[in-house]
């Protein structure tokens, strides 16, 4: 078999994609993520978690689950020990803002870890959540301020 008759085997075998291609092809991604919402392990989050995400592309379906427990954890390790300070709150409250606001950045990022970092924030700061949003946003800096740079006495 000479070289020409290998290439035209391999042209026949690899099919540049036509306009026909893309279209067969984008019906196919569209029905198939209509089955993963439907019958998804997310429900209807699926779409969100398999989508790339503008501000971190790179991130794996796994590697945003990994990601997801490991700052969840870390979330809750950060309450923890913020709640083994509550009897002494009075005398180390600085102590206890600190790792408070510290176990809310964990948790909060863990989401956005899960859903992508850009979705997850055009969802915090939809019409019906951002109230909310503010309102929590607003607190912990204030609590924060308050216990960085207001002393009391």
């Amino acid at each position: 078999m000479d070289l020409e008759s290998k290439i035209s085997s391999l042209k026949n075998y690899v099919k540049l994609s036509t306009q026909d291609d893309r279209e067969a092809a984008h019906k196919n991604e569209e029905s198939s993520n209509s089955n993963a919402e439907a019958n998804g392990w997310w429900g209807t989050i699926s779409n969100k978690a398999q989508e790339p995400d503008p501000w971190l592309p790179g991130l794996s379906k796994t590697q945003r689950i990994v990601g997801f427990f490991m700052s969840l954890l870390l979330g809750m390790f950060c309450f923890g020990m913020a709640a083994m300070l509550i009897p002494f709150i009075i005398l180390k409250s600085r102590k206890f803002v600190a790792l408070y606001t510290m176990g809310s950045i964990f948790t909060l990022g863990s989401f956005s870890l899960l859903w992508g970092p850009y979705h997850h924030f055009k969802h915090l700061i939809s019409v019906e959540r951002l109230p909310f949003t503010v309102t929590y946003f607003g607190s912990m800096s204030a609590t924060l301020y308050v216990a960085i740079f207001v002393s009391i006495l």
